[in-house]
């Protein structure tokens, strides 16, 4: 959820923010901006070296939110907002791609995006690695998104932005290079939050990772895409308890919001 239009009193909880991943802090690297200047056509080039390989932009299907493939590339299906946030100014869409299986474990996975970004538009390539243990978090991989342990497998996905009404980014490639040249931290554990939740309602609307809201669901939003699970998965959850303990449950996260959409407060760094 982008606005809030969240209802019925809120409650105090504690939320055991595990992710299905650990928290890790992640090293500087050689910055590189996120997106291409607007309004010009630019590509953001990586390192040569390590395994390399293109996104497949071609395929758009249910676990995709607001985007579709033309003949120029990759863009915004709407440039409105979503329905369940009329009063956001902002358009947003999602493209997640098929894991790509390495020929070597990685540590480090950076992008080179080929788009044309009209003033106002953004884009973002986001990759999470594959472990024994499941994915790690999503992290913007223009600049380099580094693991704390080697990875053998890799997700990408596509983040479009634009004003509502306005222009939108045409993306007309995303080609990964992963390596293992990246130094790596230590991971840290799950952290556990006393939290105040407010139930959500918006049957009928749509999730942030394109799931239409059904009477009873249970999921959770977070204030972050770091920890957003793809459409009807539980490949990122939080484990939710009263405040005595008495009651708890495990439950997907499958939203961003209800206001701040990139504050991931549980990686301390």
């Amino acid at each position: 959820m982008m606005g809030p239009r969240c209802r019925i009193r809120s409650v105090a909880l504690v939320a055991t923010l595990t992710l299905g991943l650990t928290v890790a802090l992640i090293p500087a690297i050689t910055a590189v901006p996120a997106t291409p200047a607007a309004g010009h056509s630019l590509t953001l080039v990586a390192a040569p070296a390590g395994e390399r390989w293109n996104a497949d932009l071609s395929v758009v299907d249910r676990d995709d939110v607001n985007v579709r493939r033309t003949a120029a590339g990759l863009r915004l299906r709407e440039a409105r907002s979503a329905g369940r946030s009329p009063r956001s100014a902002v358009a947003e869409g999602m493209l997640l791609t098929a894991p790509r299986t390495l020929s070597r474990p990685a540590t480090r996975v950076r992008a080179e995006i080929t788009a044309q970004v009209p003033a106002g538009a953004t884009v973002e390539a986001q990759v999470r690695g594959w472990r024994v243990n499941g994915w790690t978090e999503w992290r913007a991989a223009t600049a380099g998104a580094v693991f704390d342990r080697p990875v053998s497998r890799v997700q990408t996905r596509v983040v479009l932005t634009a004003p509502a009404g306005g222009a939108t980014a045409t993306v007309r490639g995303v080609q990964l290079t992963a390596d293992a040249a990246a130094a790596v931290s230590a991971a840290t554990p799950g952290l556990t939050y006393r939290v105040y939740a407010t139930r959500i309602g918006l049957v009928g609307e749509q999730t942030a990772n394109g799931r239409t809201v059904q009477p009873r669901d249970h999921f959770v939003a977070l204030p972050s895409r770091r920890g957003l699970s793809p459409l009807n998965s539980g490949d990122y959850t939080v484990r939710i308890c009263t405040t005595t303990g008495s009651r708890c449950e495990y439950a997907p996260v499958w939203d961003v919001g209800p206001w701040n959409t990139r504050d991931d407060y549980w990686n301390r760094s």
